[in-house]
């Protein structure tokens, strides 16, 4: 039983370890990618990270200067602006940063983006995001808020890396899709995980279809979805 995802594993990868202890041989690495980029944003009331690497680029430049994380620190003391996050996984990534986020979406666009617009109606809301950005929750909701896109990194698809003979293949992105299939073609007993509805839609967008969509946008439920398969 074989299974590749296309995310860099880390040694306590929640994946890794709930398909490893079921006797699977897993692969992960990412199709893509990614490098940060300056930016500069004014004030704001709200800060919606749709990713893990939003967190990242974004936090990583402002700490890169003393005087921009310092003045960061000191708009947070005052309450704002206040913090948004895609789903869980991204909450608990920005606690590594020792910041809590005020606003905490479902990681499917479709519910999170009223479920946050009932809180930043008419409010200034910043979006950090990547060169290739969707701006799913941005476009359903821009017209009741003052939104402001701000590119914090740029990510890139990886043009040679092989094909994976993997029973399972898990995406966790609609460009991880394309930079796969741009490559090769789905085998004939292979089967296919995605980790939410927009990456599944781009998958049908290809012509493929009998797709596993993961119950949450997090490993375990990734894992759970590879188990449910055999």
């Amino acid at each position: 039983m074989t299974v590749f995802i296309t995310r860099d594993l880390t040694p306590d990868s929640d994946f890794l370890y709930l398909l490893s202890e079921e006797g699977w041989q897993v692969k992960g690495f990412s199709l893509l990618e990614f490098e940060g980029v300056p930016f500069t944003y004014p004030r704001v009331d709200w800060i919606f990270f749709y990713s893990k690497n939003g967190i990242k680029f974004f936090f990583e430049y402002l700490k890169s200067d003393e005087e921009r994380w310092r003045t960061f620190l000191k708009r947070q003391a005052s309450d704002t602006p206040k913090l948004a996050v895609m789903s869980k996984a991204s909450a608990e990534y920005l606690l590594e940063y020792n910041l809590k986020a005020d606003f905490i979406g479902t990681g499917n666009a479709e519910t999170t983006a009223p479920a946050f617009l009932r809180m930043a109606k008419g409010q200034r809301v910043l979006f950090p995001h990547a060169k290739n950005s969707r701006h799913s929750i941005r476009k359903a909701i821009e017209n009741n808020i003052d939104a402001i896109d701000v590119m914090v990194y740029e990510n890139r698809k990886i043009i040679d890396f092989p094909v994976s003979d993997a029973a399972v293949l898990v995406f966790t992105s609609p460009m991880n899709v394309e930079a796969y299939f741009e490559k090769y073609s789905l085998g004939e007993k292979q089967k296919m995980v995605a980790i939410g509805h927009t990456t599944a839609t781009k998958l049908t967008e290809l012509g493929l279809d009998n797709i596993k969509i993961a119950e949450e946008p997090n490993e375990t439920a990734l894992a759970e979805s590879v188990l449910a398969i055999y």
